[in-house]
């Protein structure tokens, strides 16, 4: 004979499943809202945006405000200048896989300056332009500071880029772990400072019609930068090589 269920005095009654998944789907809200109070350093005052820069239309106030953060020889003839998106995923490729090896053919032996200017492509990542302004908070220390911090945005890029809330706590957490100053780093990331700048570079991006990123320009001497064109992340490097070396033969 089948033994008959019997439902003890007092015991819980088992849950349906959708009261489990409603469950689930409580403790994952929570979860969501604390790790957005931990990582939202100062939001009230965190600039994550564009901003709006009197005189940024006429050419001379864009020229002297766009400025650009530099590795290697000043006194380079070549320069290979990067518009480059912190949370892109190409321009993470380039960093990893690209700029190693014109660091050992260019930068490391004087032949070229390495150049990069901030493009945060902010309609498509909500991030970006905070991670730009993270990395020059970062650079209020030195330049060396700054290419540290460069790097470890890029190299935690699959962590932070992907978060429901902004993610100033990485980026506190990034100052620490290089030993920075993380008291005035946060002072500075939780404040509109930079934001001139970074917005300045991505003005001076679209003025040149850069289609997105990265984007490689080449510069000799006091010439006009030209554009790399390549098709493909994997045709970069050549393409890269290639124009140096038309640019350095005079082409």
């Amino acid at each position: 004979m089948a033994r008959k269920n019997v439902k003890k005095p007092g015991a819980a009654a088992p849950k349906s499943p959708v009261v489990v998944v409603l469950i689930i789907a409580a403790i994952l809200g929570v979860g969501s809202v604390l790790y957005g109070l931990s990582s939202n350093v100062g939001s009230n005052d965190m600039v994550m945006a564009p901003v709006e820069v009197p005189g940024l239309n006429n050419a001379d106030t864009l020229r002297a405000l766009a400025t650009s953060v530099s590795k290697g020889n000043p006194d380079a003839q070549i320069k290979i200048i990067e518009f480059g998106d912190y949370q892109c995923p190409s321009c993470r490729y380039f960093h990893d896989s690209i700029k190693p090896r014109l660091d050992l053919a260019y930068i490391d032996p004087g032949i070229a300056q390495f150049v990069f200017y901030d493009f945060p492509l902010s309609q498509i990542h909500p991030y970006a332009f905070l991670a730009a302004r993270a990395a020059r908070c970062a650079g209020d220390e030195g330049n060396e500071q700054y290419f540290q911090y460069h790097t470890k945005l890029y190299q935690n890029q699959p962590a932070w880029s992907t978060r429901t809330a902004p993610p100033a706590r990485d980026f506190v957490t990034y100052a620490e772990e290089l030993g920075l100053d993380a008291e005035a780093f946060e002072a500075c990331l939780r404040s509109d400072k930079h934001a001139d700048v970074v917005t300045a570079n991505q003005k001076a991006a679209m003025n040149l019609n850069l289609p997105g990123t990265p984007a490689i320009l080449i510069q000799v001497g006091n010439g006009i930068p030209r554009q790399v064109d390549w098709s493909t992340l994997e045709s970069l490097y050549p393409a890269i090589v290639s124009a140096v070396d038309s640019l350095r033969a005079g082409g």
